[in-house]
């Protein structure tokens, strides 16, 4: 039987992509949330008539940009606790790699084929490599038995 890796190298790798992943999400909704905020604070003053509807189109970015800068921040936490071989980080990292799996269906209906590739690539791997029982084992505290290693 061909060898699988190392399960704790399987952790890492999700790891740091989830890290990687959190950042540019989180880095996109910080400069939404203020590109949001320039623009309502700018167009409100500057055009009297439709200053209203350019306020509410700067809220809808601000938004927008919280719910991503949240989004990202916890994909942060969800790695550290990957890192740390917490049970929490394990299930956040389902509930991410389960709203993958679901981005690339989407991005599969749109047409979006590189989106589809990474989407469903990332959370098909999260899943097979968190749900093997030498990793599962890590998370629960048990020492780390490598398939067919000596008991």
């Amino acid at each position: 039987m061909a060898s699988q890796g190392n399960p704790g190298t399987h952790v890492t790798v999700i790891g740091v992509l989830e890290t990687i992943w959190g950042s540019v999400v989180a880095l996109g909704g910080l400069i939404l949330l203020v590109a949001g905020t320039a623009m309502q604070a700018t167009f409100e003053k500057a055009f009297e008539s439709t200053g209203g509807l350019w306020a509410l189109l700067g809220g809808m970015i601000m938004v927008l940009g919280l719910i991503m800068a949240v989004i990202g921040a916890g994909a942060i936490v969800a790695s550290i606790g990957l890192f740390q071989r917490k049970p929490w980080g394990r299930v956040l990292t389902f509930v991410y790699a389960a709203l993958a799996l679901a981005s690339g269906i989407m991005s599969v209906i749109g047409l979006d084929i590189v989106g589809a590739v990474l989407s469903l690539g990332w959370g098909a791997y999260a899943f097979w490599a968190l749900t093997r029982p030498e990793v599962v084992a890590q998370f629960q505290g048990a020492p780390m038995v490598r398939p067919g290693a000596p008991v």
